[in-house]
């Protein structure tokens, strides 16, 4: 007896036609790639499609960044869904609170083999070769805020081998994202679906495997805080197991990487270390944005805390790459180094430097909060300033170390 199983793609957080604000001053080849990125990372998911021969593709709401969908996307988009009905391929599409039911449409056709969720939540039906194989569960956004927990809705209903459901929200404990449709990983278990396919938040992850409820990220990087490789699941579902294969897609990275200066002692050997760097993160297969962070402790700190000169550094390792397909495009970079002190040792020592090491590692978040609560609800600053990360926190605390040691050390010697 053949086992039933199936074979789809679940994406989520397309953001075709996002304007990539604050770009503008990269060279014309890299931010016309960018701009075209969402573009090229969605028809790579179509290719992967058409190539594995899967049997459905599942988007998890976001397909467009805005409610006011440009014409363009939303035609680029209508062609690779005419890509998937050529090859035989459905597709499942709820949609999110960047592109929710009540935005602006041009009124396409689309190929009948999308199927789109309305605003309540509902069940469709897939069949395999004339057999019911699934159910798929979900709902589309009808306005851009849906802020209620809507997981009771989803009422499994008999017949199909499997049952997948479609949720685009915000998992409890998800801090850094605002609440849309939030619920508890506990509550989608209570329904004994096969498989949970998720959108909304763009770092991908895996809440559980058993059975897998999971987020695939974005397809395509969007700004420096959505670094590593984006794209989408490739899913065999059978009873007994699950194999889940992450393909990347995007066509430029985000990356974060880091030149240690310890053991450096002149301009040739911190060059040379940058590019050793770069190269290491060169790939055929897309472009990178990178963050350079310059870490560690040694003589070149001196230089590079002058700002002529490290941007001088920065233009001469950028010198071409605006040409190359595989480009490394230096979008920014951050001194974390020190000079030729320890701070281990001073963390131990009876100094006033070490009273500031040890009251920085106790510093907490709610005491960065109580710090900025004046600007954040000053009249006028708090329209320009968004809420600040846990990892943005951090880096403030350390920033603040680094300017009082600096300082206080300086002065000894």
């Amino acid at each position: 007896m053949t086992m039933s199983k199936l074979t789809f793609i679940h994406t989520a957080d397309l953001h075709l036609d996002s304007p990539f604000k604050g770009l503008h001053s990269l060279p014309s080849s890299i931010y016309e790639r960018m701009k075209e990125s969402t573009f090229h990372s969605l028809h790579n998911i179509v290719s992967l499609a058409v190539e594995k021969k899967v049997d459905f593709v599942l988007i998890a709401g976001d397909l467009f960044h805005s409610e006011e969908r440009s014409l363009r996307a939303q035609i680029k988009l209508h062609n690779e869904l005419i890509r998937l009905k050529d090859h035989h391929i459905d597709c499942f599409i709820i949609h999110g609170n960047h592109d929710p039911l009540d935005g602006y449409w041009v009124n396409l056709e689309w190929p009948e083999n999308v199927h789109i969720f309305g605003e309540e939540t509902s069940f469709k039906p897939y069949y395999k070769n004339g057999k019911l194989m699934a159910h798929l569960y979900g709902f589309s956004y009808p306005t851009k805020r849906v802020t209620d927990n809507r997981t009771q809705e989803y009422v499994k209903k008999e017949g199909p081998d499997f049952h997948i459901g479609m949720l685009h929200g915000n998992v409890q404990g998800a801090s850094d994202h605002e609440a849309y449709a939030p619920f508890k990983v506990e509550q989608l278990l209570e329904k004994q679906f096969d498989y949970w396919a998720l959108g909304h938040i763009h770092k991908r992850q895996v809440l559980t495997s058993e059975p897998p409820i999971l987020y695939p990220g974005n397809i395509q990087g969007l700004s420096k805080k959505e670094t590593g490789e984006k794209g989408c699941y490739l899913v065999e579902l059978e009873k007994k197991r699950t194999r889940l294969t992450f393909q990347n897609t995007a066509e430029i990275i985000w990356k974060k990487v880091e030149v240690p200066i310890d053991g450096l002692t002149s301009f040739s050997e911190l060059y040379s270390c940058c590019e050793e760097v770069i190269e290491g993160i060169r790939s055929d297969h897309y472009g990178v944005m990178a963050t350079l962070m310059f870490t560690g402790s040694g003589t070149m700190d001196d230089f590079l805390q002058n700002d002529q000169e490290i941007e001088d550094l920065i233009v001469s390792l950028r010198d071409g790459e605006e040409r190359k397909k595989d480009f490394i495009w230096i979008a920014e970079w951050k001194v974390e180094t020190n000079p030729d002190w320890d701070r281990e040792e001073l963390k131990h020592s009876e100094l006033f430097a070490g009273d500031i090491v040890r009251l920085s590692e106790q510093y907490e978040d709610k005491d960065i909060d109580e710090a900025l609560n004046p600007l954040f609800h000053h009249r006028r600053a708090r329209h320009f300033i968004s809420k600040l990360s846990t990892s943005e926190k951090q880096e403030l605390i350390r920033d603040a170390e680094k300017l009082l040691l600096n300082s206080l050390l300086k002065e000894r010697t």
